[in-house]
């Protein structure tokens, strides 16, 4: 018996370990090649370097959580799942352009092996000019500072308004 109920040329996504220090959701991508194997791009660790490379399931997870089906709707997938299983062993074993987070990552290798486009839904929230570090620590500042603030601030100001209203 199957344990995930996925066919070949799936694209998959499942939520990174990176969430919980990120602080906000980021997905890992693959493409289901077979029964239970998953390329994906990745660190190799046989090289140790980031390459396109063909995994079971759960070195796919890796301590993910959340894994899920992308809808042809979400990728637009120009492609039969057999002709997306193609495209995926095409470039097994290569750096795919090597990585950059913001424009050759594992989103854009599933989205290019359904599509033929290499993009990606999750960065433009980079596209604000920091970086993914600043980015991770300006949403742990703001969850774990932010609100605290703001509820310290607007009870502040309630204070002021009591204050104006009763002239003290």
């Amino acid at each position: 018996m199957r344990k995930y109920h996925f066919e070949q040329g799936d694209v998959i996504k499942m939520q990174s370990i990176w969430t919980h220090i990120a602080s906000f959701p980021i997905w890992h991508y693959g493409v289901v090649v077979e029964d239970d194997q998953v390329i994906h791009f990745n660190m190799n660790v046989e090289v140790l370097a980031m390459s396109i490379i063909k995994t079971d399931m759960e070195t796919f997870l890796g301590g993910g959580s959340q894994l899920q089906k992308c809808f042809i709707s979400d990728i637009h997938s120009s492609y039969t799942p057999k002709e997306i299983v193609k495209r995926a062993y095409s470039v097994l074993g290569t750096d795919f352009g090597g990585y950059n987070v913001m424009t050759n990552n594992c989103e854009h290798f599933a989205n290019w092996c359904a599509s033929g486009e290499k993009f990606s839904n999750q960065v433009p929230f980079l596209e604000d000019g920091h970086s993914f570090g600043e980015k991770c620590i300006e949403n742990l500042a703001d969850n774990m500072l932010g609100k605290p603030l703001n509820f310290i601030i607007n009870k502040l100001e309630d204070i002021v308004d009591f204050c104006d209203e009763w002239d003290l």
